[in-house]
Formats: C-alpha cells, structure tokens, sequence
C-alpha cells in the first residue's frame, strides 16, 4: 500500500470515528435526561448514520481496490515464474497469447476452441478449472472471479460450511437432533454407552441454478475491456443473490431448507409492537443458544433495517443513577471488521425477512451448522442463439443445496408477537 492510500484511508476512519462520536452523543445526552430523541436530534442522528454508512462503503471500496491490484500483481508474478524462457519464445513464435487472460479471451471471441488452465494456480483444490460445453475448462481467475461476486452479494457463501462436489448424485449427511451425554461411574463399574440422537438424513440433492447474458461481438473483440470481470461479475452477482435466497429462506421442497427455515424457536416478542424486538427480547435469544454453539463460527444475522433498529437499543440501567444502559451495538473499528451485538458479529442478509407479526427476523446460532452443497460450475457459449441480433449468449450454471445438518439447537430465531 502506498504512503498515499494509507493517508487517504487514516483519513477516511478518523471521519467515521468523528460521525460515530457525534452519534453516541446525541444519544448520551437523551439517555441522561431520560427522554425520547428531539426530532432535530433524530435528524441528527440519522444524518450521521447515512454519512457513516457512506465512509463505510468508501473505505471497503478502497481497499477491495488495493486487495485487487495486489491479487494481479501475486498471479502474474506466479505465471512467470511457471513459464521458462523457451516457452515463452515458443509462444510468442506462433502468435499464441501468453497469459491466461490472453487465452481466455480467445475463446470467449471464437478464436480457439479449447483453452488449458494450469492446476498450479488453484487456491483450493476444487477451484482450479470446470469444463465448459466446448470441452475447454474455465481459468481458475475467472472462477474465483464468479466465486467472489456471489459472496458479495450475501453472506451465505461466507458463513456456511462449503462441501464441493463434481458428481450430481445426493449426498446424504445425518441430522443430529441431540448430543452424546457422558455419565459418572462408579469405581469398576459398567460404562453405559451414550450416542448422538440421529434424525432423518439430510439429503443434499443438486439443483441447477442457471444465468443467461448477452454481449456484442464488438465488445468481445476489444481489448480494452475486462471481459473476464464483466462476464464473472454479471454471471456472479446473478447466481449468488439466487443462492443466497435459497440457502436463507428456502422451503426445502424441491429447494434448499434454508437456514432461517430450519432454525429453531428461540423467543417471541412481545404483543401489539407490530413485530419489534426489544433489547430484552435479543439477550434472551443468545441465551437460549447452548453455549456449546457460542463459539468462533457464532453470529447474528438480519437485514439492514433491523441492524439500524439494533444501534440504536441499550441493555437496562444497573441502577436509576445510570440514566441508561450500555448500547447493545458495537461497531467495527474498521471498515473490514465486523459490527458485534454482545460480542459476537452481525451478518447483514437482506433475504431475511423484516420484522413483523410472526416473522422470523432474527437469527442467532452457530451459523456454520448450515451446508451449502457447492457443485460443478459449467459457462457455456453460443453463436447461434441469437444469432439474428448479432449477439453472443453465455450461459452459467451452478448445482447446489443446502439444509441445517444440527437441529438441537444450534441456530434459533427470534419472531415477532402477535399483532
């Protein structure tokens, strides 16, 4: 990182320190009086919020930038380290590219009929190539580029347990729905034997989610444009807001169980509130989680507008002398880290549901007891299906499911009372 991007970005943080200072104090000061926000304060506040919400934005997009011309400079220090002198000549002899973004964009334009991606790129052993319908297997930075803009998109991907697969057969996990107990035993005495309790198997079947685009032929052939970018980033965002859905609020008939579906009961809140959750209702819904599930894969998740709804709760007075309580909310000290809600992270979903009467808006657990089943990941071309428009269609396509595989409680939900 440059002296100039670390300067922009001290900048940045020192704004958004500032923004969260002002915003703790306009709370502070209604907390000491014992009173709701004035409307001018509520402006305030607001006002505020939406200024550190924007730096947030502008520090991530700062730095994914920065992560991205490391990540280019890291692959094309790895290829030339792959290719020996006499490749290299040999290749620039016939005219063939010689880089791997040079021989896929040869055949994305038609080109070639094949491209070979070496396996010496792969970051993880199941992201190396996937088969295309021309038999040519798609570049792992192309992969990886699909992978990252389905991730962004939500944060399923990221919290979920991966288990990839290339075969299309179900897979079958057992269910646990209660764990072993151990037991005191006397001195010589029988050990009586104690399993797991076993539902029903999980079966991760494969179900196919598919995404159609269209470019020119002109934007194919110039090479100025990132094709590589556009195609994974469109093609991405597509699949993983669809995934994300599935593996959130699926039904789990004929689709994912999706992991706010398959949670369990936690707490309900309170009647008349149109579905609200107190400060009260979110402490009870992490102590009702076994503490064995309250580890380093724990968290919260919810949409944006609960988030917005979480800063502004405080845990109850110790005493009349305190006015009010500290806030439940903690922000991340940086951009990269984490927001925390009693010590553990909050993942902003926007396919969980708002709150309301009798919706599941809330969801607290060991968030990596949900399987995402993440198959072969197949981009196809065609010329000809759109041919009279003088257009190329690419055609992507992913096989997945997902379910909770631990159903004693692991992850369980808050839902709103009744109206």
């Amino acid at each position: 990182m440059t002296e100039k991007s670390t300067s922009y970005l001290e900048g940045l943080n020192e704004k958004r320190l500032r923004a969260y200072n002002a915003m703790t104090e306009v709370l502070d000061k209604a907390g000491e009086e014992k009173r709701e926000l004035t409307a001018e304060e509520e402006q305030l506040f607001q006002r505020t919020n939406t200024e550190m919400d924007t730096l947030d934005e502008e520090i991530r997009s700062k730095l994914d930038a920065i992560d991205r011309v490391k990540k280019i400079d890291e692959e094309r220090s790895e290829y030339e380290a792959l290719i020996t002198p006499v490749e290299a000549r040999a290749a620039e002899e016939i005219g063939a590219p010689d880089t791997e973004e040079a021989q896929f964009r040869a055949f994305l334009s038609g080109e070639t009929r094949e491209f070979v991606a070496r396996r010496d790129y792969v970051a993880s052993e199941h992201r190396d190539v996937s088969t295309g319908s021309t038999g040519a297997p798609v570049p792992t930075n192309f992969f990886n580029r699909v992978i990252e803009a389905m991730v962004a998109v939500g944060p399923m991907l990221e919290t979920s347990t991966i288990l990839t697969s290339d075969s299309q057969a179900n897979l079958q996990i057992p269910r646990m729905t209660a764990d072993s107990a151990a037991a005191l035993v006397s001195e010589a005495g029988t050990i009586g034997e104690s399993d797991p309790t076993f539902g029903a198997f999980i079966t991760l079947d494969s179900y196919k989610l598919a995404y159609i685009t269209q470019v020119t032929n002109e934007l194919l052939a110039d090479s100025s444009i990132d094709i590589i970018g556009l195609l994974a980033g469109n093609s991405g965002r597509a699949l993983g807001r669809k995934l994300n859905a599935l593996a959130t609020v699926g039904t789990g008939s004929s689709q994912h169980n999706g992991i706010v579906t398959a949670s369990t009961a936690g707490v309900t809140g309170g009647n008349g509130v149109s579905g609200a959750f107190t400060a009260a209702n979110l402490i009870d819904l992490f102590y009702s989680v076994d503490y064995s599930y309250r580890g380093n894969t724990a968290g919260w998740m919810m949409r944006d507008a609960s988030i917005g709804a979480v800063r502004k709760l405080r845990a109850d007075a110790v005493s009349a002398a305190d006015g009010a309580g500290e806030f439940l909310f903690q922000p991340g000290m940086t951009a990269r880290t984490s927001d925390q809600l009693l010590g553990y992270p909050i993942w902003s979903n926007p396919d969980v549901v708002a709150t309301a009467t009798s919706a599941k808006s809330v969801i607290f657990g060991d968030l990596s007891r949900y399987y995402i089943r993440h198959g072969d990941f197949r981009f196809d071309r065609s010329d000809d299906f759109a041919f009279n428009t003088d257009l190329i269609t690419f055609r992507s396509m992913v096989r997945t499911d997902g379910d909770l595989v631990d159903q004693s409680g692991a992850v369980k939900h808050f839902v709103g009372g009744s109206s």
